[in-house]
């Protein structure tokens, strides 16, 4: 498939993620309830996941476990990613953030299961 519609779904699949995680398990801690989404940020979000999206494919194909499926290859590399840079530092710095714990535990489940289901959408597809 080709990696620009891919990363295009890639970043449909985050996005249904961050709802999850955002709208519906942390909407009361976060004070989500009736927040207007502002149109610059979504659209900024939105080019930076994508091109994200397109930097993970980039590794995904050039990223080789021997006998693995490309499924198993994307989740592994997923959680690579999503542990690596975006759990790891909000843990080890999350004390200097002047958010509520329950928003660093957000933020921290939106990015890892985003790059989990990311991995799992490229490999299935690729």
């Amino acid at each position: 498939m080709n990696a620009y519609i891919l990363a295009l779904i890639a970043l449909v699949a985050a996005f249904a993620v961050g709802f999850v995680v955002y709208g519906q398990l942390f909407k009361g801690p976060l004070n989500t309830v009736g927040e207007k989404i502002d149109p610059m940020h979504l659209t900024l979000t939105s080019i930076l996941v994508y091109l994200s999206a397109l930097g993970f494919i980039y590794v995904f194909d050039h990223f080789a476990i021997n006998n693995m499926s490309t499924i198993g290859r994307g989740v592994v590399l997923g959680l690579i990613v999503g542990i690596g840079f975006f759990a790891f530092p909000l843990v080890a710095d999350g004390g200097f953030l002047k958010s509520p714990k329950d928003a660093q535990i957000a933020v921290i489940l939106n990015w890892v299961v985003s790059f989990f289901v990311v991995g799992a959408v490229v490999g299935w597809l690729r």
